[in-house]
């Protein structure tokens, strides 16, 4: 591909998805920063795209309909390259979408964790008030059984008599 002697050939990306070619790399990305990162390197190379086409139309303006066969092959390449703008710019908003649903399941996860934690924060509150509850009947049960043992000797003393 012929470039503009002061326009760099903009770089090519693996991970373009919507050719369905063999031999493309499929990048997992772990973060919501790793995607923004993404976005911003695609947003990068459309800028990049965009500059070329723009320093190819203007050395075809410059010179002129001389040469019909560069011409043809440069149209060609400018449309090869808005295509692969758009297709960019898809991709972007593809990723961007899923970003914004990310970040929305994220949100509900975080809601619905608290929930639990709040949830098991009173549960906690709970058996420790029956606990409690617990010693307190034991405690009176040892008093009753110890009242009821003195009953029983009592009564047992007073049979005897």
């Amino acid at each position: 591909m012929a470039a503009h002697k002061n326009v760099k050939e903009p770089q090519r990306d693996t991970d373009n998805d919507e050719s369905g070619a063999a031999g493309k790399q499929l990048i997992i990305y772990k973060s919501a920063a790793e995607y923004e990162k993404k976005i911003a390197q695609l947003s990068q190379e459309n800028f990049d795209l965009r500059l070329y086409c723009y320093n190819l139309e203007e050395k075809i303006k410059k010179t002129g309909s001389g040469n019909n066969a560069a011409e043809g092959s440069s149209t060609r390449e400018i449309s090869k390259l808005e295509s692969q703008v758009r297709s960019l710019q898809q991709s972007v908003e593809r990723k961007a979408n899923l970003l914004l649903q990310g970040s929305a399941a994220l949100d509900q996860v975080r809601q619905e964790l608290e929930a639990a934690l709040k949830s098991k924060q009173q549960l906690c509150c709970a058996v420790k008030q029956r606990d409690c509850e617990i010693k307190q009947l034991a405690a009176g049960n040892s008093v009753l059984s110890n009242a009821v043992c003195q009953l029983q000797q009592q009564l047992r003393c007073m049979e005897q008599r």
